[in-house]
């Protein structure tokens, strides 16, 4: 079993050396790698964006609801939960899929960013801009 998933991993870094335009992944530390597009990299980048998104939005109409916890219901309940109330929204719309590897391809195409490496928390982007307001 760990003998696959160690191959599944080298691969995988294999995979994303070529699309960086590394000759080869010695390691699966990548905090040394200085990830640039290559040609053929930004070419697949490219054909891979083409692909469907499911940037499908769905409806989540006006309401109230119970926010928060009881006291003598949940008794591991943090501070900040209390009082239980009720709470309206407006209705409003969201994406029906967490955000897809073709959908963030197309961010990074966008916005002119380097090929994703390994995932490092930089910040939170509010709204991405590259994406159409409905």
């Amino acid at each position: 079993m760990r003998s696959v998933e160690a191959r599944r991993m080298l691969v995988g870094a294999l995979v994303v050396g070529g699309l960086c335009g590394l000759e080869l992944a010695w390691g699966l530390d990548v905090a040394d790698v200085n990830p640039e597009w290559t040609p053929e990299g930004k070419k697949i980048a490219a054909q891979r964006a083409k692909l469907p998104a499911y940037d499908e939005m769905v409806l989540v109409p006006a309401g109230s609801f119970l926010m928060g916890s009881d006291k003598k219901v949940d008794k591991n309940a943090y501070a900040p939960e209390f009082p239980r109330r009720k709470v309206y929204l407006d209705g409003f719309e969201i994406d029906k899929y967490e955000v897809t590897t073709v959908q963030f391809l197309k961010f990074v195409l966008v916005t002119d960013r380097p090929p994703l490496v390994d995932w490092r928390y930089e910040g939170a982007i509010s709204r991405s801009p590259w994406l159409p307001i409905r």
